[in-house]
């Protein structure tokens, strides 16, 4: 109580984990729309990594058609978030302690 968690998420790392299209969803790589499409199936597939991951069809509509990838890789952040908090932010993998741990 009265203190607060702060967790660095990458979100190319928490696709990587998740076996997914990890790369070239963004901007004007080809087929690009595609890739996200593909990613947020991934994310909509049962659980990922114990977290059921649901959405309405405006926000994924938002996630496919903005080309930057932000809208996209702020749910790929509410989902390792989700995922780190689930584990109480204890790191599934190891790391640097000099350096943090990256929550995938």
């Amino acid at each position: 109580p009265g203190e607060s968690t702060v967790i660095e998420i990458y979100p190319a790392g928490t696709l990587r984990r998740l076996e997914t299209v990890d790369e070239q969803y963004k901007d004007s790589a080809h087929d690009a729309r595609g890739r996200r499409d593909a990613i947020l199936t991934r994310l909509e597939s049962d659980t990922v990594g114990g977290i059921a991951v649901t959405m309405d069809e405006a926000v994924r509509e938002t996630a496919l058609s903005e080309s930057g990838g932000d809208a996209l890789d702020s749910i790929i952040a509410a989902l390792a978030a989700a995922r780190a908090a689930d584990r109480g932010f204890e790191p599934d993998h190891g790391y640097d302690e000099r350096e943090g741990c990256i929550f995938v």
